[in-house]
C-alpha cells in the first residue's frame, strides 16, 4: 500500500494496519522468516525503495537493551522497550539501522521483513566499505543479484 489514507476512527486506521499487517506475514518467504524469527544473531537485508538501495543491520535483543542502558533507560524501562522489540519482531518488524547514500551513519528505526532481502554479512561490510552505493560494480550487481534470484525462487 502506498501513498495516504484517511480514516473516520482510530479503530478504523488500527484495523487497517492490522489487516496490512496480516497480509505481508502471509506472503513471506521462507527467508525472511528466518530474518523475523532471529532474535538471537545479527541479520543483514536489503530493500530498494523508490530506486534507492538501502542496506540494514537487524539488532539483536541485547543490543536494544543496551542501546536503552546506554541511553538513560533504567534497568525496568530498558526490559520494557527491549520486551516491546520483542513483541513487534515477533509480527515481522525488525528494528534496527538502515543505511543508504542519503543516510551513510545510519537511521534507527523498524523495516518489515516482507519488504527486505536478507543479505549475507560480508556483502553488508562490503557496500559500507563502498559509501552504500554499487556504482558501477558489475562484480557487486552480480552477487546482488544472485541473492534477489535466491529470494525469488523461494517464492516458487
Amino acid at each position: 500500500m502506498t501513498g495516504f489514507r484517511s480514516y473516520d476512527t482510530i479503530e478504523d486506521m488500527q484495523d487497517d494496519m492490522a489487516q496490512a499487517e496480516a497480509k505481508a506475514n502471509a506472503s513471506l518467504l521462507p527467508s525472511q522468516k528466518r530474518l523475523r524469527d532471529s532474535t538471537g544473531t545479527s541479520v543483514y537485508w536489503f530493500q530498494v525503495a523508490d530506486g534507492l538501495e538501502i542496506w540494514g543491520r537487524c539488532w539483536t535483543t541485547e543490543e536494544c537493551y543496551a542501546s536503552s542502558i546506554d541511553s538513560g533507560c533504567t534497568f525496568h524501562e530498558a526490559r520494557l522497550e527491549t520486551e516491546s522489540i520483542i513483541e513487534a519482531r515477533k509480527r515481522g518488524y525488525m528494528f534496527g539501522r538502515a543505511y543508504s547514500v542519503i543516510t551513510p551513519e545510519g537511521e534507527l528505526g523498524s523495516t518489515h521483513v516482507a519488504m527486505a532481502i536478507p543479505i549475507p554479512e560480508w556483502l553488508f561490510i562490503e557496500m559500507c566499505e563502498r559509501g552504500w552505493t554499487t556504482g558501477d560494480d558489475r562484480y557487486i550487481k552480480r552477487e546482488i543479484g544472485k541473492v534477489i534470484a535466491k529470494a525469488a525462487e523461494e517464492g516458487q
